[in-house]
């Protein structure tokens, strides 16, 4: 069974990757302002365009991980904490399909190519609503085969989501 763990050690490898985001800059400026200040970036403080532009849905919890992970790592530590959550993500994905080994590293491989949009910017909030519709999914899928009782971590999951990103959307679908 060593293919299992370095199937994911070769998803780590391919998440290794710099934050090249271009809203990385503005968004870890936030984290550090709440940080200092403790007050939530709700106007566009940090960029020139659109100067009077208040954001509809300030997040919170990912700015402020950047903020700290940027300030104790640097780039590198976000380099490694991208490819841990989406090792995660792929983790929880691989334990909720319920075809053989090999089926499930082949689908996971090829949503690579698929998502790679959005996966080659580095870390970025969309992470972590993968990570999380990953996390749902296996709760799912474990409390319906009457394995598990950690449907009631859903409630907690969800507030940590809609304080990271807005695809909290597709976790209510999902449900």
């Amino acid at each position: 069974m060593i293919q299992k763990p370095l199937f994911f050690v070769l998803i780590f490898i391919i998440f290794l990757l710099p934050a090249t985001d271009p809203d990385f800059g503005w968004q870890l400026r936030c984290g550090q302002q709440f940080l200092t200040t403790g007050q939530i970036c709700a106007k566009n403080t940090f960029s020139s365009l659109l100067p009077n532009y208040e954001w509809a849905y300030p997040i919170l919890v990912y700015p402020i991980i950047l903020a700290l992970i940027f300030e104790r790592f640097g780039f590198w530590g976000l380099s490694i904490l991208n490819a841990l959550f989406i090792t995660a993500a792929y983790i929880f994905l691989f334990h909720a399909i319920r075809n053989n080994n090999f089926q499930k590293m082949v689908f996971l491989l090829a949503i690579i190519p698929l998502s790679w949009v959005v996966f080659s910017l580095g870390l970025r909030s969309q992470i972590l609503s993968i990570l999380f519709f990953s996390i749902t999914l296996f709760i799912i899928s474990n409390v319906r085969s009457g394995k598990s009782r950690f449907g009631l971590f859903l409630p907690l999951l969800f507030l940590l989501w809609a304080n990271t990103h807005g695809g909290i959307v597709f976790g209510f679908l999902l449900i």
